[in-house]
């Protein structure tokens, strides 16, 4: 048998000689066989002695070659199996990021946007701490007045202070003249007597006129009283009134 795997290495070592990169591709073939024969079929031969013959039909250089890069053998399919799950996890996490950088940008874009129909707002109404207004051009019921508002990307004014009232209050004057009242954004159609803003929040600042609320389960709504220097009186939501659009400048 040892003079058959010799026979057999020296005839493909002596074709491997045609080419450089035949002779490499041979030599890894070669190295390959005698590593199974020895592995496999317990052959009681030496590994050198396997590939001597075609180690001396073979030039020095390219024995350097065969020393300094070893070949792999068996362990090529599960380096090649490992390499293949390595580049798909890279794959995806590359995917991922790239995602994630995308869904950033597209965030960034609303933000500008908003910030752009910020400043539209600002122009057309007024800036005022962090908050811009905008008066209404018509009268509308409390809901339909709420949704015009969210539209806009704002809701119904919602004085937090007396600087905002204050503020609010002057300008309800230049932009809705000979207007006596107008909606704020609070209410208390959820749980009678609990007046929280538009959004659900609970308010930390209340400014109610006397006697005020007085309407029960009939006047949830709440108006924003020029004639009683900004004070809050309750009233029938589906009264139609003017009202002012409140935006958060971040």
């Amino acid at each position: 048998m040892e003079q058959s795997t010799r026979g057999s290495i020296t005839h493909l070592t002596s074709k491997s000689m045609k080419n450089n990169s035949e002779d490499r591709n041979s030599l890894r073939i070669l190295h390959c066989q005698a590593s199974v024969l020895v592995k496999h079929r317990s052959m009681k031969v030496s590994f050198n002695a396997l590939v001597q013959s075609a180690v001396l039909s073979l030039a020095i250089p390219k024995l350097f070659w065969l020393r300094r890069k070893p070949p792999k053998c068996e362990s090529n399919v599960a380096d090649a199996e490992m390499s293949r799950k390595h580049n798909v996890g890279y794959t995806v996490e590359k995917d991922g990021d790239l995602k994630t950088q995308i869904d950033k940008l597209w965030q960034e874009v609303n933000s500008l946007k908003e910030m752009q129909a910020l400043q539209t707002v600002c122009l057309r109404g007024t800036k005022i701490h962090k908050k811009c207004y905008l008066a209404s051009e018509v009268a509308k019921h409390f809901h339909e007045a709420n949704e015009d508002c969210i539209a806009k990307g704002g809701t119904l004014a919602i004085p937090r202070d007396n600087d905002e009232t204050n503020s609010l209050q002057d300008y309800g004057k230049k932009s809705l003249p000979g207007v006596t009242d107008f909606w704020l954004g609070i209410t208390d159609m959820v749980n009678e007597g609990k007046f929280v803003d538009v959004n659900g929040m609970a308010l930390n600042y209340f400014n109610w006129a006397r006697s005020q609320p007085n309407g029960g389960k009939r006047e949830n709504c709440v108006l924003f009283s020029q004639s009683s220097q900004g004070k809050w009186g309750d009233e029938v939501c589906r009264t139609v009134k003017r009202y002012i659009c409140e935006f958060l400048i971040p």
